[in-house]
């Protein structure tokens, strides 16, 4: 952390929170100009942790804006939120991504490599890059 901090909660709340003097306003971006920036870019659009969401209503939206991938597997999802999310990319032709979303062992304790998804999603996905 460079001396400035000792832990990133601490980076988070001394400098980047509401009002803290590096905050900076997130500003919304169209869904789907942010597809097409991926794509232009030569990435897949994958949707992560959607049971973090409520989504009712916006999946139409999504595939329609071109989203290739939804992430199944999250250490968020429970076995029937799996199995949901499973249905719903072979209703869709998404290709189904997982992930452990590890974001430092100070942020989570979650660690990497904990949820494991076949190498085969990384060629599906290379297939399917806008």
């Amino acid at each position: 952390t460079g001396g400035w901090v000792a832990t990133i909660p601490e980076a988070f709340a001394r400098y980047l929170q509401v009002g803290a003097p590096a905050f900076v306003e997130k500003k919304p971006v169209e869904l789907r100009r942010a597809v097409g920036v991926l794509h232009a870019a030569g990435g897949a659009a994958v949707l992560a942790h959607p049971g973090a969401y409520r989504l009712n209503g916006v999946w139409g939206e999504l595939l329609d804006a071109g989203i290739q991938g939804i992430e199944v597997r999250h250490p968020m999802h429970d076995p029937a939120t799996v199995a949901s999310l499973q249905r719903l990319a072979a209703r869709h032709g998404l290709v189904e991504t997982g992930g452990s979303d590890f974001h430092g062992g100070d942020v989570s304790d979650v660690e990497i490599g904990a949820i494991r998804v076949d190498s085969r999603v990384v060629e599906q996905l290379a297939a399917r890059r806008g």
